[in-house]
């Protein structure tokens, strides 16, 4: 049977149901917060799904291209070689991120390379051109030609350079 004449709530019973009032409220908002939650894990997995699949492209283009790459550090370390750059220099990619593009240039064209490497840094250029000589693992020189453009950061801070790299007929 159902009272329908409206009562008075006692100090405790009311204190109880507004206690109550607020778990509900919390549990309400923790609801929404975990759906959100959810929802942001799930995109957060989308994006590195899609993260992992760029890079492995990357990857993919850079060690199977037909031509030399490389990713070159601002002193002229060799960071990441490809495959045929290796090949057409005959060193391992191990080998040659031990030294400096400098160490295996021909020495009559160290100077023009360096002065474009410079005039890059200086931001007076923003890519550069050449045919040059390296000298390959067995001593004999290689002709290529060299394409080289220079990343920099947000806040136009040099990064590395990419070099790309054809050999030539001699």
């Amino acid at each position: 049977m159902i009272d329908h004449r409206p009562r008075e709530l006692t100090p405790s019973a009311r204190a109880a149901l507004e206690s109550l009032a607020r778990q509900v409220v919390v549990l309400l908002e923790q609801r929404r917060s975990k759906r959100a939650l959810e929802q942001m894990v799930s995109e957060l997995r989308a994006t590195d799904a899609e993260l992992r699949r760029s890079e492995q492209l990357f990857r993919e283009a850079f060690e199977n291209a037909t031509i030399g790459i490389a990713l070159v550090s601002v002193n002229g370390e060799w960071l990441r070689v490809n495959a045929a750059l290796c090949e057409i220099v005959g060193y391992t990619s191990g080998e040659l991120v031990r030294t400096t593009f400098q160490a295996i240039t021909h020495p009559e064209d160290l100077e023009s390379d360096l002065q474009q490497v410079r005039a890059m840094l200086a931001g007076s250029i923003r890519t550069y051109e050449m045919v040059k000589r390296y000298i390959h693992k067995r001593g004999h020189a290689v002709v290529v030609r060299l394409s080289v453009s220079l990343v920099r950061d947000d806040r136009s801070t040099p990064l590395f350079f990419i070099a790309q790299i054809q050999e030539l007929p001699f």
